[in-house]
């Protein structure tokens, strides 16, 4: 025999998988505070990532399903999502974040069928309106700072390139 009993051995062993452990390639990444998700097909949205991005968010464009977009977002380990997204987009979104503990903290319609003008109706959350051309980037504001206009609805113009409706959001992950 050579010396090593089995406790020795395991000792050896699990004092190894720590240091392992402990290395670069198991260090926890870095948590983002906010990543802002945003339709790139919408000059709106655009608007409303750039704000963002100039509040400090990481901006996110979705530039496929949103179940692979949720997958590519997994690692991040964000803090929280805001996002200027489409109904359904952010329907998913919603259900994915859920799954893995997130709280909609706010969600709102922003509907443009049928006029020239968006409606802006807070479904969930501090209420936010708008009346005027910059309200992507209010909103933007308003999910990063708090610093929205009060009410309950409010109109604003509606840009050539708008959808119909869009629908943001604010979720939150336990830390």
């Amino acid at each position: 025999m050579n010396g090593i009993d089995r406790r020795t051995l395991l000792a050896g062993a699990s004092l190894g998988m720590a240091a392992l452990m402990a290395g670069p390639a198991f260090a926890a990444r870095p948590r983002l505070e906010t990543i802002a998700l945003f339709d790139t097909r919408y000059a709106d949205a655009r608007r409303f990532a750039a704000a963002a991005r100039a509040l400090g968010a990481s901006a996110l464009p979705i530039v496929h399903d949103m179940v692979w977009q949720w997958r590519a977002l997994g690692s991040a380990q964000p803090a929280r999502l805001i996002g200027l997204t489409t109904g359904s987009d952010q329907m998913i979104l919603a259900a994915l974040a859920m799954e893995h503990g997130g709280r909609i903290m706010f969600e709102a319609d922003h509907d443009g069928r049928g006029g020239s003008v968006i409606a802006h109706r807070t479904r969930q959350g501090p209420s936010f309106a708008t009346s005027d051309d910059a309200w992507a980037e209010r909103l933007a504001s308003h999910l990063l700072i708090g610093r929205g206009t009060s009410g309950a609805s409010h109109c604003a113009p509606r840009a050539a390139d708008f959808p119909g409706s869009l629908r943001s959001c604010l979720i939150e992950f336990p830390r």
